[in-house]
């Protein structure tokens, strides 16, 4: 029945012909239903590929974006996977096809929920690095709409976007050059860290403009560092602080071990800082082992503890803190969801949708993130072709809840046990204190209580008059 709408798109006159009968293909799937329509969506693959027609592949093209509006979120798991081919259309020869290739790849892209980008990534990786310059483009303005869309998950995966971006901003095509820039700048705003914020334009700078390195990191050494740090805020930082430990000057080698002593005392979670240890130890290291002044190897002898310590220990070493408690792959995740998932037959379909909502769990997983809106979200929207809503409701809550069982039962708990004083509480706070461009307390708590006597220890010069002044004040 599809066969001769398909037909009439390629055989229209006009794009605006064309994107008509595209709609139409579109009305007529939504009313067969996605189960039967999943034969539509493949029938329209190899039209892309055919690079003697131009109606083959710009109706095609219509056609995906149409049936992207039509069907919305559920039919995700089944227009994802032509993403790479409609990235490469977007270097087609042809102007109207290129067009198509934009509006479908916007439509298509628009589907998916914030929780799927780390599914998403690795596409859009693939045509920046194996595409052709507009290709490189297109992937690269769909990264930047993700910052607006997704801005907490394209943050927790800056450590994957930035070498990839970064090295297009090298490219020999001027326009990619400029995409990658601007791409890059708005990752580097969804940190969201107030200490970086008016130092983004110089950080971006000193990736394609190595000779600003050196005023970058003196802007920086001036920053009092009071927000802690987190793994976006040293994914963004990381590659300059890398040059930095590399430069030939040792003023520049001596601020950037002091902005990495200070960034890293503002670390609290030892995974953010552990996955860095072997970009920055390096450099450390080599600075410890042949720089000429004592109070330069001093510095990074200091850079170099705290870095160690923040990260859970020596890497490699028996003492190393273990960072990561447990990994559920996707196929284990797969498993217990056709366990608890009774009402979904058995037959293709079923199976391509729950290795699809798999994949997305196992990456909830991974992020440790039980909040159960995200699974709900995760779950219901590609379920409910298969079930009732309440029936994939239901489940989505039941699988969300052996996870969060799963989790307390297998991470790694540290439980600090506080004595309890007697006495009247007198203050009971959290507080973080700074001299200059010196952090000499991050997120601390101070209790006193009536009737009780503190000592105030510490060598000269570690703060104990400044302490003494702020809780004075």
């Amino acid at each position: 029945m599809s066969a001769p709408l398909i037909d009439a798109i390629i055989k229209a006159e006009n794009t605006e012909q064309r994107q008509a009968a595209a709609d139409a293909l579109a009305a007529f799937a939504k009313s067969e239903g996605l189960v039967k329509s999943v034969a539509v969506i493949e029938s329209l693959a190899p039209l892309l590929d055919n690079k003697k027609s131009i109606p083959h592949r710009e109706g095609a093209l219509l056609a995906l974006g149409s049936l992207a509006t039509s069907f919305g979120q559920a039919a995700e798991p089944f227009l994802i996977p032509q993403m790479p081919k409609v990235f490469e259309l977007y270097s087609d020869k042809i102007v109207v096809v290129r067009e198509a290739a934009s509006k479908a790849s916007k439509a298509i892209m628009a589907l998916p929920t914030r929780y799927a980008v780390r599914l998403l990534l690795p596409v859009i990786f693939h045509a920046i690095k194996e595409s052709k310059w507009q290709s490189k483009i297109g992937a690269m303005d769909i990264l930047s709409g993700l910052t607006n869309s997704a801005p907490q998950q394209i943050s927790a995966a800056l450590s994957d976007i930035i070498p990839v971006v970064s090295e297009a901003m090298w490219d020999s095509k001027p326009e990619v050059r400029n995409q990658a820039t601007k791409t890059t700048t708005d990752c580097f705003n969804v940190v969201g860290n107030p200490d970086l914020t008016s130092s983004i334009p110089y950080l971006v700078g000193c990736i394609n403009r190595p000779e600003e390195a050196a005023d970058c990191i003196h802007q920086l050494a001036a920053t009092t560092f009071v927000t802690t740090v987190e793994e976006p805020t040293l994914a963004i930082m990381c590659p300059l602080l890398v040059r930095g430990l590399a430069e030939r000057s040792p003023a520049i080698q001596r601020q950037t071990a002091v902005i990495v002593d200070n960034m890293c005392k503002l670390i609290e979670n030892p995974a953010h800082a552990q996955q860095f240890l072997p970009k920055l130890l390096p450099g450390l290291d080599r600075m410890i082992e042949i720089a000429a002044s004592p109070e330069l190897r001093s510095v990074a002898e200091r850079a170099r503890a705290t870095l160690v310590r923040v990260g859970g220990g020596e890497p490699g070493s028996k003492d190393q803190v273990v960072i990561v408690a447990y990994t559920v792959t996707t196929e284990e995740v797969l498993e217990v969801l056709k366990a608890k998932a009774t009402f979904v037959k058995e037959d293709a379909f079923s199976a391509s949708v729950l290795k699809y909502i798999a994949s997305l769990c196992s990456t909830l997983i991974a992020s440790r993130n039980f909040e159960k809106d995200a699974w709900v979200a995760s779950v219901v929207p590609y379920l409910t072709v298969l079930g009732a809503e309440a029936e994939v409701t239901l489940l989505a809550n039941d699988l969300n809840a052996f996870y969060v069982d799963f989790d307390t039962k297998n991470a790694f708990a540290n439980k600090a046990t506080e004595g309890i004083e007697e006495g009247e509480l007198l203050c009971d706070c959290e507080f973080s204190l700074a001299y200059g461009g010196m952090i000499l307390l991050n997120k601390t708590r101070l209790n006193l209580r009536r009737g009780q006597r503190y000592g105030l220890c510490g060598p000269n010069g570690a703060g104990k008059s400044t302490l003494m002044r702020a809780i004075a004040e």
